[in-house]
């Protein structure tokens, strides 16, 4: 039985978050299960978001993110 929601969390940036989540997400979406994506904080471009989008297709439900940070 998979658990209802899944957390991806890594510390810094190019850990391999955004590649995990997409991945996870493709499989099961592939196994017919609904998924959802929701990234809360996103720092910098191109958004995560649109790189999870490309890999699944459109049939993946994407959350509006929370906040969004400018890398400096």
């Amino acid at each position: 039985m998979l658990p209802k929601r899944i957390f991806i969390t890594g510390t810094g940036t190019d850990v391999g978050k955004t590649v995990i989540s997409a991945a996870l997400a493709l499989g099961l979406l592939r196994r017919g299960i609904k998924v959802t994506y929701w990234k809360p904080v996103q720092a910098g471009q191109p958004e995560d978001a649109e790189m999870v989008r490309r890999i699944c297709g459109t049939t993946l439900k994407i959350h509006p993110k929370g906040f969004t940070y400018e890398m400096s």
